[in-house]
C-alpha cells in the first residue's frame, strides 16, 4: 500500500536519506581526537575510519546507479537506507577501532546504494521544464550536508560524545524507511534489462585501485604497500583497468554499465568534468579551515563548526533560487558565477587567516564561498540530468556522483600532501628563528622536534617543553613552551596560505570546463512547487 503524495513530498522524503549519507563524509573529522582517545586507536586506524566510508562510496556508486535502472530505484533506495541505518547503529556501538572501520565500510555501501536513486527520481517526478526548482532543492541538500558536518559533529561531540554522530542517524533512518515504503512510488523498468557484470567488476576494481592509491599514498610515502605492490603500481593498474573497462563498454556491449552515449551530451560531460574539479577544490575549504579554527584560534569543535556553518547557510539559501534562475537566465553564466565566487571566497579566507584573528571576520568570505557552493551544486546537477532520458537517469546519477567523490579523494590526497610539505618547510623556518631566543643547549633539539609533526598530529608547545627543558630554570621552561606554541601556529598559518593556491587553481580549471558549455536557447520559466504536482511519472506497482 502506498500513500499518494505530491512530487515535492516524495522529494523531501528522498532527500532526508541523501542528506544523512553525505553528512557522514565530513561529520567524522571533528570527532577524530575523541575517537582516537576513547578507542585507543592508532593514526592509521583513524585514517581508515574516515577513508573506509569514502572508499566504499566511491567504488560502488556507478554500479548502484545501474542496479536502480535494473531493479527499480525505490528498491535500491530502501535497501540502501536500511543498510546505512544498521551500519550507523554498529558505528555507535563499536568498542574498538577495527569494529568502527568495518561498520563505516558497511555504511558506505548503504550510502552508495541509495545516493544515485535520489537523483534519478528527479527525472521521473518532474518534467524537463520544471526540473530546475527540484534540482535546486536537491542541490541545497547536497551543499548543506557537505558544509554542515563540522557544525553538527562539533555540537554532538561536545554535548553527547562521539558515538552520537552515528547514533543520531538511527531514528531518522528508521523513520525514513517507513516513509519511503509508504510515500515513494515504485517505478519498474518496462522491459527486462541485462546487467553488465563484467563491466561492474572492472569498474569496481579500477575505482578501488585508484581510490586506495590516492587515499593511502601519503601513509605509505608513495612507496611500497606490501611485497612488490606499491602505490604507483596500484594507480597504474587502476588506470589500465579503467581503459579496459572503456574498451569493453564500447565493443559488443548492448547494455553497458556506463552508457557511453551519456558523454555525447555536452551538458553531462561538462557537468561531470566541472564537478570532478569542484569536488577537489571543496576540500580546500573543509580540511585546512577545520585545522586552523581549532588549532590556531583555539576554538572548540562546536564553535569551529558554527563558524563554518555560515557557508552552509549561504549555500542553502542560494541553491533553490539558483535552480529557478537557471531556468530563466541560462545555466552557463550562473555556473561560472558560482565557480568565481567560490575561488574568490577561498582566496579571501587565505588572505585573512592569521594568528589572533577573530572568527567573525571570516563571515564575508564564508558567505561568498557558500554562495559559490550552492550555485555549483545546483547548476552541475541540472546540467547532468536535466535533459536526459529518465531511462538513463540511474547510470547518469551514478557517474555524476562518482566524479564528485573521486574529485574529493584526489583533493584530499593532493591538498593533504601539499599541506604537509609546506608545513614541514614552514615549521623548520619558524623553529630556526625562535631557537635563537632559547638557551644554546636546547636549540638543536627544539628545531629537530618539529621535523616529525604533521598537519594531522599537531601538538601544542606544552607537550614537548618537558623533554627539552631538563635542568632549565622555570622562566626558561616558559620561554620554550611559548616559542613552541608560536612556531606551530605561525607555521600552520603560512602553510595554509600556500596550500590554498592549489584548490583555487583547480577551481579556475573548473571554470575553463564550464566555459565549454554552449549557451542554450531560452528555457521555459520554472514553475513553483505547487505546479510541479502536475508532473507525470511512469509508475509501476506500488510498494
Amino acid at each position: 500500500m502506498r500513500i499518494r503524495s505530491s512530487p515535492w513530498g516524495v522529494l523531501g522524503v528522498l532527500c532526508a536519506g541523501f542528506f544523512m549519507t553525505l553528512l557522514d563524509t565530513s561529520i567524522v573529522n571533528v570527532a577524530i581526537p575523541a575517537v582516537q582517545a576513547d578507542l585507543n586507536a592508532g593514526f592509521d586506524q583513524i585514517l581508515w575510519v574516515v577513508n573506509g566510508y569514502v572508499l566504499a562510496l566511491a567504488v560502488l556508486l556507478i554500479a548502484a546507479g545501474r542496479l536502480g535502472d535494473r531493479f527499480g530505484p525505490k528498491r535500491l533506495y530502501v535497501a540502501g537506507l536500511v543498510v546505512f541505518t544498521v551500519a550507523s547503529a554498529l558505528c555507535g556501538a563499536a568498542t574498538s577501532a577495527d569494529q568502527l572501520i568495518a561498520a563505516r565500510v558497511l555504511a558506505g555501501i548503504g550510502a552508495a546504494m541509495l545516493g544515485p536513486q535520489t537523483f534519478a527520481f528527479i527525472t521521473m517526478l518532474f518534467p524537463p521544464n520544471r526540473r530546475g526548482a527540484a534540482i535546486g532543492v536537491w542541490g541545497m541538500v547536497a551543499a548543506l550536508s557537505t558544509v554542515s558536518g563540522p557544525l553538527l559533529g562539533g555540537v554532538l561531540v561536545d554535548a553527547l560524545g562521539w558515538q552520537w554522530i552515528f547514533l543520531v542517524n538511527v531514528p531518522i533512518g528508521v523513520l525514513g524507511v517507513i516513509l519511503a515504503v509508504l510515500v515513494v512510488p515504485d517505478p519498474r523498468p518496462g522491459a527486462h534489462h541485462r546487467f553488465d557484470i563484467p563491466g561492474m567488476i572492472l569498474m569496481c576494481l579500477a575505482l578501488f585501485a585508484i581510490s586506495f592509491g590516492l587515499l593511502e599514498g601519503e601513509r605509505y610515502h608513495w612507496g611500497t604497500v606490501a611485497g612488490p605492490l606499491s602505490i604507483w603500481l596500484l594507480l597504474a593498474l587502476g588506470g589500465l583497468l579503467l581503459a579496459v573497462f572503456v574498451l569493453v563498454q564500447r565493443v559488443g556491449n548492448r547494455e553497458p554499465l556506463v552508457p557511453l552515449a551519456l558523454f555525447a551530451n555536452r551538458g553531462f560531460s561538462v557537468a561531470s568534468a566541472t564537478m570532478l574539479c569542484f569536488g577537489f577544490a571543496m576540500i580546500g575549504l573543509a580540511l585546512p579551515m577545520t585545522i586552523y579554527l581549532q588549532f590556531v584560534l583555539g576554538l572548540s569543535p562546536s564553535t569551529a563548526g558554527m563558524t563554518l556553518a555560515v557557508a552552509s547557510f549561504a549555500s542553502g539559501l542560494v541553491a533553490p533560487i539558483g535552480g529557478r534562475l537557471s531556468d530563466r537566465m541560462g545555466r552557463k553564466p550562473m555556473l561560472m558565477l558560482g565557480l568565481v565566487a567560490y575561488a574568490a571566497g577561498l582566496t579571501l579566507l587565505a588572505v585573512q587567516a592569521k594568528v589572533g584573528a577573530h572568527p567573525w571576520q571570516f563571515v564575508p568570505a564564508l558567505v561568498i564561498t557558500g554562495l559559490g557552493v550552492g550555485c555549483v551544486f545546483v547548476l552541475t546537477a541540472n546540467l547532468a540530468v536535466g535533459d536526459l532520458d529518465p531511462k538513463l537517469a540511474g547510470g547518469a546519477s551514478g557517474v555524476f556522483n562518482t566524479t564528485r567523490q573521486i574529485g574529493a579523494v584526489l583533493g584530499g590526497s593532493a591538498i593533504g600532501a601539499l599541506l604537509q610539505n609546506r608545513l614541514s618547510a614552514s615549521l623548520h623556518e619558524h623553529a630556526a628563528e625562535r631557537a635563537a631566543e632559547l638557551p644554546p643547549e636546547v636549540r638543536t633539539s627544539f628545531i629537530d622536534h618539529f621535523a616529525g609533526i604533521s598537519a594531522t598530529t599537531l601538538r601544542g608547545g606544552d607537550t614537548f617543553a618537558g623533554t627539552l627543558s631538563l635542568g632549565q630554570p622555570p622562566e626558561a621552561v616558559d620561554r620554550i613552551r611559548a616559542a613552541g606554541d608560536a612556531v606551530l601556529r605561525d607555521g600552520l598559518v603560512d602553510a595554509l596560505r600556500e596550500t590554498a593556491v592549489l584548490p583555487v587553481a583547480v577551481c579556475l580549471t573548473a571554470l575553463l570546463c564550464a566555459s565549454r558549455l554552449a549557451r542554450p536557447a531560452a528555457q521555459a520559466p520554472a514553475a513553483g512547487p505547487g505546479s510541479a504536482s502536475q508532473a507525470h511519472m511512469p509508475t509501476g506497482r506500488s510498494g
